[in-house]
């Protein structure tokens, strides 16, 4: 009994000795896996990697932004970042800047713009063929206590949104209302008339008001869900457009109505 105890337990050593073994054999072959999985990653648009956007640069020069975008466009990438927007650049100069960009680059691979900062800014690259953004406006809208309002169509069009907060006492103009100002602390509309989002359909705007006051942190969750909704309606309405080839017609139309507006101030 004794010498088969002994047996049995060789025998669990050299079935334990041949595991370690094992494992060490297939050990290199995993980390060549890895590094060939890695280097899919790399890759422009492999079947087990993501997606990679070549960067496009130049800060405020379009001759630079031209030598990136052509550069750029001979690489085997998925699609374009055009990067380097909002930091610095005059306003006035940024749809010259994008043009001179996408111009050169290839109409079957998707571009994203960062950094645009406001609806028009949105619309003009959308006109010259910016397809993608990474844009930061209803987060900054969000964190100062707006409620973006700026209308989404025409009237007659099924549109919603309203000029009628344009106020610069109150930190209001025709794109966003003010929830800080204390002329909103009695009033029981919604954010925004006519808005479907679940912060209009349930809260007040003296709601919000007294929430931003106390510092409650459900004030910013509200105004997120609000903000956001209105922003991907934004683009729903700028989809539409595209989809009725009336593109050019809305982005005239939503540039004409805040240069008369402007005035107006």
């Amino acid at each position: 009994e004794r010498q088969s105890q002994q047996q049995q337990h060789q025998q669990q050593q050299q079935d334990a000795q041949a595991g370690k073994q094992q494992q060490q054999q297939q050990q290199p072959e995993q980390q060549t896996a890895g590094h060939s999985v890695n280097a899919n990653h790399r890759g422009s648009a492999g079947p087990a990697g993501p997606a990679v956007f070549a960067a496009v640069v130049g800060a405020a020069s379009a001759a630079e932004r031209k030598r990136s975008a052509q550069a750029a466009a001979g690489r085997a990438v998925a699609g374009f970042a055009l990067c380097g927007f909002g930091m610095g650049e005059p306003p006035s100069a940024r749809s010259a800047l994008l043009s001179a960009a996408v111009q050169h680059l290839p109409t079957d691979k998707p571009r994203l713009a960062a950094g645009l900062d406001n609806p028009e800014d949105i619309l003009e690259a959308v006109a010259l063929g910016v397809d993608l953004f990474d844009c930061t406006y209803p987060t900054y809208a969000t964190s100062n206590g707006y409620a973006l309002c700026f209308p989404l169509k025409p009237s007659g069009q099924g549109g919603v949104g309203t000029s009628d907060n344009v106020n610069p006492d109150v930190g209001a103009d025709d794109t966003k209302v003010n929830l800080w100002s204390v002329s909103y602390r009695m009033d029981k509309r919604p954010l925004v008339e006519g808005c479907r989002c679940f912060s209009c359909k349930n809260h007040s705007r003296s709601y919000i008001h007294h929430l931003l006051h106390t510092h409650e942190m459900l004030a910013s969750v509200l105004l997120e869900l609000h903000n956001t909704h209105w922003w991907l309606t934004f683009f729903a309405a700028i989809q539409e457009a595209i989809q009725e080839r009336k593109l050019e017609q809305h982005v005239a139309w939503f540039k004409k109505r805040r240069q008369q507006l402007q005035l107006q101030q």
